[in-house]
């Protein structure tokens, strides 16, 4: 019911040409941290989250960190997320040929995140948020290669 709700949530922000919070993807990082996944943390860090979307000082205030700082926080979430992803992979059998499922959303993700953003702005408003975010690109490829790609027929 909740990734319905993102889901419905991250298609109204289209015409406004936002990528929205990956919710889902710092909050594996966040419930492998802490060990706590009731719902009352969940409201709890929903409640704050609107709060500060609320009051304009505060947004402000987050507004003005600077990148590289914030960045280092959500590293925070992003590492136990490492974590959960490397336990998963020990459960395939790479070989030659399915070495892409993985290699492949993790470059073009990596490759994007190093793109000096000068070379995305003469491309659509609506596809730039997109191409400029590494993470969400990698994360979309891998989705598209499980879905299109028959892998238990290669070998």
């Amino acid at each position: 019911r909740s990734f319905m709700i993102s889901g419905l949530m991250t298609l109204v922000t289209v015409p406004f040409a936002v990528v929205p919070f990956s919710p889902f993807v710092s909050s594996i990082g966040l419930l492998t941290q802490t060990g706590d996944s009731s719902r009352k943390s969940f409201i709890c860090g929903s409640a704050l989250c609107l709060l500060v979307a609320i009051i304009t000082p505060l947004t402000r205030l987050f507004c003005a960190i600077p990148l590289a700082i914030s960045s280092a926080v959500m590293l925070v979430s992003y590492l136990p997320l490492l974590y959960s992803g490397l336990v998963f992979s020990q459960q395939i059998t790479f070989t030659a040929r399915n070495i892409y499922r993985l290699a492949l959303p993790l470059f073009v993700g990596i490759f994007l995140m190093g793109l000096p953003p000068v070379y995305l702005q003469d491309l659509p408003l609506m596809i730039r948020p997109l191409l400029s975010n590494g993470l969400l690109v990698g994360i979309l490829l891998a989705v598209l290669m499980e879905n299109l790609i028959p892998w238990e027929r290669i070998k």
